[in-house]
C-alpha cells in the first residue's frame, strides 16, 4: 500500500477530498490529513509517506513553499497538487518547484480521481524502481571499489603487475603511490583439519567482522584488509601524522603502536591464528620486501606450533646461524634412496627434519630443503622406473601445501609417504634400475634445467648418442626429452610463483626462459593460465587433493 497524506486548509474541501478519492482502488492508503504546510511537515515526521496531495493557498505554510521544502529536505517523497481554475498560474510554479501533476478541484469526480491516482501509480512505481537501480548500482561500485582495492594490494606484495598498470591503478582508485608510513600484520589462520572449503568460509566471514570492529588504531590511521585466498589475511595500514613533513621518517611511537595492535590480535581475539608483523614502517616501494619478510617470519610456525606472534627479531636469530653444506646433505640422501630401505629413509628424515632444519634453517630455506629431497626421489623413481602418475596431483599442488603447513612434521610425513610408495614399488616388482647412461641424464637435467639446455649436450654428458638417448629417454620416463624439461621448469615457476613474490620476468630468467612473453605463453599452455594469475589466484582445493593423494599412497 501506498502511503499518503492529504494537505488542505479547509476542513470541509479536506473531508470531501478525503472521501472522494478511491485509495483503496489503487492501493493508497490516507494516513493523515493536515491544515497548513507547517503541519503537514510535522505530520510527514512521524508517518513517512509515500506521497503528499496539497492544495496552493493556505496558511502559514502555503502549498508552493511546502513542494519546495519537500524537494530540498525529503526528495524521495511525491508531491501533487489540487486547485482551483483561477490557481493556475501558481500551479505552473509549482510544478516549476518539483510537483509532478495536478487535479483541478471544481473538475473533481470519483472517475477523474481515480485516474489521477492511476497516475500517482506510475509515477510512484517508476520513482521505486529507479529508486531500487541506483542502489543497486551503489552496492555493486562500492563493492567493485573493494574488490579493485584489495586486488591492487595483492599485486603490489606479490609484484603480479608491472609499473604501468601500477600507476594506472593507483591513479583510478586515488593511492598516491608517493606517500610514506605503511606496515604490514600478516595473519595465518590455523588450519585445523577442518578442510580447506569450510576454512576459508568461515575464517573469512569471522576474521573481517573482528577486525572491523576492533581495528582502531587512532584517526592517523588507515588500513586495508586483503584476503589472499587461501585462508591468510594481511593488513596494510598505513600512518599519515598531519603535524610530520611528507619526507620525515614515521615516529618510533607509531612502529611501536602498528606491533602493539599485531600482538593484540593473538591475545584478545580467541581464533587460532598465527600473527607476523613488519619490523617498522617504509614507502609504497619498499612494501613488496617488507611483505616477504612478514611471510617467512609467519612461516616460523613450523618449527614453533605453539607460538602466534613473530616478529624480525625472531627471524635474525635464525639467519646467523652456520648454513650446512647442502650438495653434501642431498647427495646423502640419494645414497639412502638407491637402498630402497625404508627404515634407512625414515632415520634419515627423522635427523633432517628433528635435528639440521630447526637449528640450521631458516623457514624458507628449509622449504627449498624440502622441495630438493622430493625432486630427487622422484628423479630416483625414474630410475627405478617408479611411475609417478599416482602422485602427479600432489605434485602440482605441492607448492601450496608446502606454504599452508602447520609444521616441518607435515613436510616430513609427506616426504615418508612418498618414499614408502617408492620402496615398495620397487621391492614388489623387482623394477631393474636404468642405465647409467639415463641416470647421468636425469641428474644432469635436474641440475642444469634452468639454463639454455639442448639434447646434444645431454646426450655428450652421458656419453651417448643423440639418436640413441632420443629414443630411450621416453621409454623410461614416458615423457619426451623436451617435455621432461619443460614440466620441470614449469614445476619451479609454480614454486617460486607461490614462495616469493620475485617479478615474473625474474622468474622466467631463473627456470631458463629468456623471454618472459614466450615463458608466459608456455605456461599457460600447460596451467590454463598465466603466471601473474596463477600467483593471484591459489589452488582453494589444494589441501583436500593432497589429502586424498595421501589417501592414495597409505
Amino acid at each position: 500500500m501506498w502511503r499518503v497524506i492529504l494537505v488542505e486548509d479547509e476542513e470541509f474541501v479536506r473531508a470531501e477530498l478525503a472521501a472522494l478519492f478511491p485509495w483503496r482502488d489503487y492501493r493508497f492508503e490516507l494516513i493523515g490529513e493536515a491544515e497548513s504546510g507547517r503541519n503537514a511537515i510535522q505530520l510527514i515526521a512521524t508517518t513517512n509517506p509515500d506521497l503528499v496531495i496539497t492544495d496552493i493557498r493556505m496558511g502559514p505554510m502555503d502549498g508552493l513553499e511546502l513542494t519546495s521544502w519537500l524537494v530540498i529536505h525529503r526528495p524521495e517523497i511525491v508531491v501533487a497538487i489540487v486547485s482551483a481554475y483561477n490557481d493556475f498560474p501558481l500551479v505552473r510554479e509549482a510544478l516549476r518547484l518539483g510537483a509532478v501533476d495536478y487535479l483541478i478541484k471544481a473538475e473533481a469526480t470519483m472517475e477523474t480521481a481515480g485516474i489521477f491516482l492511476k497516475r500517482m501509480v506510475g509515477i510512484l512505481e517508476q520513482r521505486n524502481l529507479v529508486r531500487c537501480q541506483q542502489q543497486e548500482l551503489t552496492n555493486c561500485a562500492t563493492q567493485y571499489q573493494l574488490l579493485a582495492v584489495r586486488s591492487f594490494w595483492r599485486d603490489i606484495l606479490s609484484r603480479s603487475s608491472d609499473e604501468t598498470e601500477t600507476e594506472l591503478k593507483a591513479g583510478q582508485l586515488g593511492i598516491n603511490l608517493q606517500q610514506k608510513g605503511y606496515g604490514l600484520v600478516l595473519v595465518h589462520v590455523v588450519n585445523d583439519n577442518e578442510g580447506i572449503k569450510k576454512k576459508q568460509i568461515v575464517a573469512c566471514k569471522t576474521f573481517e567482522e573482528a577486525l572491523l570492529h576492533r581495528l582502531n588504531l587512532g584517526g592517523n590511521w588507515t588500513w586495508n584488509i586483503v584476503d589472499l585466498n587461501h585462508g591468510d589475511f594481511v593488513i596494510v595500514a598505513n600512518y599519515r601524522d598531519e603535524d610530520e613533513d611528507e619526507d620525515e621518517d614515521p615516529t618510533r611511537e607509531s612502529i611501536q603502536m602498528l606491533q602493539d595492535f599485531a600482538c593484540f590480535l593473538t591475545k584478545d581475539l580467541s581464533e587460532k591464528w598465527v600473527v607476523s608483523v613488519s619490523p617498522g614502517l617504509c614507502s609504497f616501494a619498499e612494501l613488496p620486501g617488507y611483505y616477504r619478510e612478514v611471510r617467512e617470519m609467519n612461516l616460523l610456525r613450523i618449527f614453533n606450533s605453539d607460538r602466534r606472534y613473530f616478529h624480525i627479531e625472531d627471524l635474525l636469530v635464525l639467519r646467523e646461524r652456520k648454513f650446512p653444506k647442502l650438495p653434501e646433505l642431498l647427495a646423502a640422501w640419494e645414497g639412502t634412496l638407491e637402498r630402497a630401505d625404508i627404515h634407512a629413509i625414515q632415520d634419515f628424515l627423522n635427523h633432517t627434519f628433528d635435528k639440521i632444519i630447526p637449528s640450521s634453517f631458516c623457514p624458507s630455506e628449509a622449504r627449498w630443503l624440502t622441495v630438493d629431497l622430493i625432486n630427487i626421489l622422484r628423479r630416483v623413481s625414474y630410475e627405478y622406473q617408479v611411475g609417478w602418475k599416482e602422485v602427479g596431483t600432489l605434485a602440482d599442488n605441492l607448492p601450496d601445501f608446502l606454504e599452508q603447513a602447520e609444521s616441518i612434521k607435515e613436510w616430513q610425513e609427506l616426504i615418508e609417504r612418498l618414499a614408502t610408495h617408492y620402496t615398495q614399488s620397487v621391492q614388489t616388482h623387482l623394477n631393474p634400475r636404468i642405465s647409467s647412461s639415463i641416470r647421468k641424464a636425469l641428474a644432469f637435467i635436474q641440475t642444469n634445467f634452468s639454463r639454455d639446455l639442448s639434447l646434444d649436450e645431454v646426450a655428450e654428458h652421458s656419453g651417448v648418442s643423440k639418436s640413441y638417448l632420443c629414443r630411450t629417454f621416453s621409454e623410461y620416463t614416458g615423457e619426451h626429452f623436451g617435455d621432461y624439461l619443460q614440466r620441470l621448469r614449469i614445476d619451479r615457476a609454480k614454486q617460486l610463483l607461490v614462495f616469493t613474490n620475485e617479478r615474473i620476468y625474474e622468474i622466467a630468467t631463473k627456470v631458463g626462459f629468456w623471454n618472459s612473453r614466450y615463458f608466459s605463453k608456455v605456461f599457460h599452455d600447460v596451467v590454463g593460465m598465466t603466471p601473474a594469475d596463477y600467483r593471484r589466484t591459489p589452488l582453494s582445493e589444494t589441501t583436500e587433493n593432497v589429502r586424498m593423494v595421501e589417501e592414495q599412497l597409505r
